[in-house]
């Protein structure tokens, strides 16, 4: 009867290893997996935090409808190669300083309908990337000074359904890339030129369903600092 192959200790090593990594790639229990588009879909889970085991090479990260409640650094640490994650439809009220500095690929990131009252300051750091921020729908009561501040490549910002009464002067600075911004459906009764003036390449501004006096002088002033040659600009506020 044939004896059982050995394993030599340098084989039985590699093997380990191999399963660690298979291990390490794995699909997180409650989610699904979809490999080929490198996709985790955790949405409508009843999750209370994020899982852990989520593959290291996600491109897609999908924890809607759930109940988050936050999001801290270490959450999302080892997704670096993460470009669209949507946080929308939880319960998060709060975000850590640096809570996305980890994710230098993301893109798109969706945070709809959660308890959002504050963005602290540093929140979106290192988002160079990221060309779509959805925020709508929270309790933002005002947007402060730097909170987009690395976002530099961003196209499409959605603050609109949330309770703002103010926009500081400089919330929208480093905004350079902003092509679309919309504001709808919140308490703000006016918002300054300094403000939208650092919107260099602003092309629709949406403003409906808002009580606010949007004096001519504030858009004469907005629209005489852009540089663009071309600058065009929608306002849309009926």
């Amino acid at each position: 009867m044939a004896g059982c192959p050995r394993l030599s200790l340098p084989g039985l090593f590699v093997l380990l290893i191999a399963a660690s990594l298979t291990h390490g790639q794995s699909c997180p229990q409650s989610c699904d997996c979809i490999p080929h588009q490198r996709a985790v879909m955790c949405q409508n889970k009843r999750l209370g935090s994020i899982p852990g085991g989520i593959p290291t090479d996600t491109w897609l990260l999908d924890l809607s409808g759930n109940s988050l409640r936050w999001v801290e650094y270490n959450d999302l640490a080892t997704l670096s190669r993460l470009e669209e994650l949507d946080l929308s439809e939880n319960l998060i009220s709060v975000l850590e300083p640096n809570a996305f500095s980890s994710l230098l690929n993301l893109r798109v990131l969706r945070m709809r309908s959660n308890q959002l009252k504050l963005v602290p300051m540093g929140a979106f750091s290192r988002l160079t990337n990221l060309t779509t921020l959805d925020l709508s729908g929270n309790k933002l009561v005002i947007l402060l000074d730097f909170t987009f501040q690395d976002l530099k490549n961003l196209r499409n910002l959605e603050v609109g359904d949330n309770d703002l009464v103010y926009i500081s002067n400089k919330a929208f600075l480093g905004l350079v890339g902003l092509r679309e911004l919309t504001i709808e459906r919140c308490n703000l009764t006016s918002i300054t030129g300094q403000s939208l003036s650092y919107l260099r390449g602003l092309v629709t501004l949406r403003l409906r369903y808002l009580s606010i006096a949007f004096h001519f002088v504030h858009f004469t002033k907005f629209h005489e600092t852009s540089t663009h040659a071309t600058f065009l600009i929608r306002l849309l506020m009926q």
